[in-house]
């Protein structure tokens, strides 16, 4: 139920949820931490920026890769800076998403 919540809160994107959409990312369950990574992404929270760089670390890499795109959605010289540790990640599929999020933050209109 909470892993649902936290998608419709990024569909819906209201404001006020962001925080507890951040409190999500510490949520017990990886999958409810996914999905409020993405709502937060969604949301362009920079509120989650520094909880969204520790999630790059996290031991599922699903996780890691859902807040490397988060992080390239919310943009700004933070996240490039969080991005740019976690591109010697061990997962290639992490790799390959935070170097799009690199990519995404290094164009003119990001």
């Amino acid at each position: 139920m909470r892993e649902e919540a936290a998608s419709t809160l990024g569909k819906l994107r209201p404001p006020a949820a962001i925080p507890a959409l951040v409190q999500a990312l510490e949520d017990s369950y990886w999958q409810v931490r996914l999905r409020a990574a993405r709502a937060l992404g969604q949301l362009q929270a920079r509120e989650a920026l520094k909880p969204l760089g520790l999630a790059l670390s996290h031991e599922i890499s699903n996780l890691r890769k859902e807040a490397a795109i988060a992080l390239g959605e919310i943009g700004g010289a933070d996240a490039v800076q969080l991005l740019s540790a976690a591109q010697s990640d061990p997962d290639p599929e992490v790799r390959k998403l935070v170097r799009l999020a690199l990519a995404r933050l290094s164009q003119p209109s990001a």
